[in-house]
């Protein structure tokens, strides 16, 4: 199942668990793993699917906003490129999520707790929690 774009399925790995940390990843293998294993420690079950296409766009534009920061550094855009041209993985999308955010001081702002797509700037929102 393809989770896409509309206003009716506007919230993105919602059901993932993730705490970002300053870790980067270099084998998307190894990271693969550790989110596995995260989602059994939370969840007691394993449902992570790394193959799931997440996101039907080859590239996408995200918004990181830190409320907690003071401006200018309380807001984070960026764009990322997914893999392939089938659009995004859940592997693909958290990996590259992880590493670009793993950059960034998050405070207690870790927990990830999916994306929110917005049709009129279309951007993501990323959504954490603490």
């Amino acid at each position: 199942m393809t989770e896409n774009n509309s206003a009716e399925n506007s919230k993105i790995l919602s059901e993932l668990f993730w705490a970002f940390s300053r870790e980067k990843y270099s084998s998307k293998e190894e990271f693969s793993r550790k989110i596995k294993q995260y989602q059994i420690d939370i969840n007691e079950k394993d449902s992570w699917q790394p193959d799931r296409i997440v996101v039907d766009k080859p590239q996408i534009n995200l918004l990181l906003d830190m409320d907690w920061q003071l401006p200018p550094d309380d807001q984070i855009e960026f764009t990322l490129k997914s893999e392939n041209e089938k659009g995004f993985t859940a592997l693909d999308l958290i990996f590259q999520l992880n590493n670009f955010l793993a950059g960034y001081d998050l405070g207690d702002y870790q927990f990830f707790e999916g994306l929110k797509y917005t049709p009129e700037t279309d951007r993501y929102l990323i959504k954490l929690g603490s």
